[in-house]
C-alpha cells in the first residue's frame, strides 16, 4: 500500500500510513522480539486484517 508513496516524506503521510511505515521499519531490523502496543491504531479495517493475516509469516521468520 505504501509502494506508491515511497518518494514522499514520512511527515507528509497520513497517520495510518505513518503507522504502517513504523511497523515496516521495525520489521526490517529483523527483530527477535517485537513489542507493540496499539499496533493497529489508526489503520483501516482492511489493513488490520492484512497485518493479522501476515502475523503467522512474521513469527515463522523468527520474530516473536
Amino acid at each position: 500500500m505504501l509502494k506508491e508513496k515511497r518518494n514522499v516524506a514520512a511527515t507528509a503521510l497520513s497517520g495510518g500510513q505513518q503507522q504502517m511505515l513504523a511497523i515496516g521499519r521495525a520489521l526490517m531490523a529483523n527483530p527477535r522480539l517485537l513489542l507493540a502496543t496499539k499496533l493497529v491504531l489508526g489503520l483501516a479495517p482492511v489493513i488490520i486484517k492484512e497485518i493479522y493475516a501476515q502475523r503467522e509469516r512474521i513469527t515463522a521468520n523468527g520474530t516473536l
